[in-house]
């Protein structure tokens, strides 16, 4: 739902910038950046056209390893110019370990801000982090 062209415009008429995750169900929104990061990260990874950055975090008996990648390159992405100012996408892949059972999950975003995997990662935990307190106050309030 939040992945649509009419959301990204009302955020960059708010004078703001987007990050939204692409799903599964957008076709080639999706499928697009999955290719551009598996071709970018076969070669040889350039820092001036792939950004990388990564997060460790371990408590309460789980170990979470976040790796984000970020590129300007978006000539591969079909209806590029649908979206307000579209100018980068990115990759995060994040490997949770709890009890000694991994598990792994690859997310896509499209983002106005300009590449940069650390702004990124800051965007979509900042993101995260609202949403667990909202969720977090809507069970208290349930109790």
């Amino acid at each position: 739902m939040g992945c649509q062209v009419a959301i990204a415009e009302q955020i960059v008429a708010q004078e703001a910038d987007y990050v939204l995750a692409c799903k599964g169900n957008q076709g080639h929104l999706t499928r697009d950046p999955e290719q551009l990061f598996a071709d970018l990260l076969q070669q040889a990874p350039d820092p001036a056209t792939l950004d990388y950055y990564q997060t460790i975090q371990e408590g309460h008996g789980r170990r979470e390893v976040r790796e984000y990648w970020s590129t300007v390159q978006l000539d591969s992405i079909a209806d590029r110019d649908r979206w307000p100012p579209l100018r980068s996408v990115a990759m995060v892949r994040s490997e949770r370990t709890v009890g000694g059972v991994t598990s792994i999950e690859t997310r896509q975003y499209i983002s106005s801000l300009p590449s940069g995997a650390e702004r990124v990662a800051c965007a979509i935990r900042n993101h995260w982090g609202v949403e667990n307190q909202l969720n977090w106050v809507a069970e208290s309030a349930l109790q």
